[in-house]
């Protein structure tokens, strides 16, 4: 019941966004519905939003939101055992958020690839993926984030046998 409520708000939310002069408020709605969708399990219906939130933040020249919808997009594929169509979103949102400076979202980016590598069964590849976010979470002060991926981090060496290793992080 909640997640279909949910739905009809933001889909209320994307109908009055078009009266706006604010382009972001589309695409905050879109995610939120791509989220509703996924609880519920509709994933076309979860990626048909985050694609027209994808192409309607290109076209309204909102690079995060973007990076946002693509990042959305690889969890789905995620869930849906798409490792490949995961890691090319991934890499497609860092890129944006490379040439736009915008080290939280490619922390974010490298964060998933992390976690689709490690889901894989790459776990050095993972190790790499997430040192390269703890350096970006460190040099912008975001303790959550850094917290979770040296627990990531640590995840990989338990994934190796390293277990010394992984009780140092």
């Amino acid at each position: 019941g909640h997640y279909r409520r949910a739905l009809q708000s933001a889909g209320e939310a994307i109908t009055l966004s078009t009266s706006s002069a604010d382009p972001s408020i589309r695409g905050s709605a879109q995610l939120a519905c791509r989220n509703a969708y996924t609880r519920l399990g509709e994933y076309r219906a979860a990626i048909n939003q985050l694609q027209a939130a994808q192409e309607d933040s290109r076209r309204a020249g909102l690079p995060y939101l973007e990076a946002e919808s693509l990042r959305q997009q690889a969890y789905i594929a995620i869930r849906q055992g798409e490792y490949a169509a995961a890691v090319k979103y991934y890499n497609q949102s860092l890129v944006i958020c490379q040439a736009h400076a915008y080290p939280l979202g490619q922390a974010y980016a490298l964060s998933g690839l992390g976690n689709v590598s490690l889901v894989g069964e790459r776990p050095s590849d993972a190790r790499r993926a997430y040192e390269a976010a703890l350096q970006i979470y460190a040099a912008i002060g975001d303790q959550v984030g850094a917290t979770t991926t040296q627990d990531n981090t640590a995840t990989t060496y338990w994934a190796e046998g390293d277990y010394g290793q992984a009780e140092k992080i």
